[in-house]
């Protein structure tokens, strides 16, 4: 999707009539696309955001307006999770920094459920290999993570020495006129074809390049 000027593009899928769009944006770019699906009057539940959309985005558009703009969610998002309580309170307590608004967004929560993989990778390693923390332990430590959700901040998540990845689990979810309601479970599409795909172009390349 190009930047600011859509127009072009929403013409040709007019016309193509899809069942969905399914759309790499970000910020601001949210708005744009869903005005100009308004003005070719195509329906916004067709619309698809790939994890980057959150209800700051939709602000523009507004909130009402954007009923059932969807979105694929890598994390959970709002302020009921409890790790998002423990840290409001912080912020009642004046102890918060950056502006509250943006807590329990999409984009503040990618990076807790990050930041909660590395500690938690940091304190297996520790436990299980001892000070000083180094690249190596922590790295062994990341492949002992087993189905860690962060009570509730994603879909459990499981690393090992073949799957850093953790799984690759997002789901659907839909605006509601206040907040993003997950429409379907955690799952993982097509996970033998993707690795069955990867593998073949990984030993292609290494045979291309040896």
């Amino acid at each position: 999707m190009p930047g600011t000027d859509q127009s072009g593009v929403w013409s040709g899928i007019r016309r193509f009539k899809p069942d969905y769009v399914v759309a790499w944006s970000i910020s601001s770019l949210h708005n744009i696309a869903l005005t100009e699906m308004t003005r070719n009057r195509i329906p916004i539940e067709k619309y698809i955001s790939v994890v980057w959309a959150s209800r700051l985005d939709l602000k523009s558009f507004g909130h009402e307006r954007a009923k059932g703009v969807k979105r694929v969610e890598a994390v959970a998002t709002g302020t009921e999770i409890p790790i998002i309580q423990e840290i409001l309170k912080m912020y009642d307590e004046g102890k918060g920094a950056g502006p509250r608004e943006n807590v329990g967004t999409v984009y503040y929560m990618g990076g807790i459920a990050e930041m909660s993989i590395l500690v938690e990778g940091a304190k297996l390693a520790l436990n299980q290999f001892g000070e000083p923390l180094t690249g190596e332990k922590l790295k062994k430590g990341l492949e002992l993570i087993r189905d860690f959700d962060a009570n509730g901040v994603m879909a459990p998540v499981t690393i090992t020495s073949s799957d850093h990845q953790g799984g690759g689990k997002t789901r659907i979810a839909e605006w509601d006129g206040e907040k993003w309601a997950p429409i379907t479970d955690w799952e993982a599409a097509h996970t033998e074809l993707v690795w069955k795909t990867i593998k073949e172009h990984s030993a292609k390349f290494i045979k291309e390049n040896q």
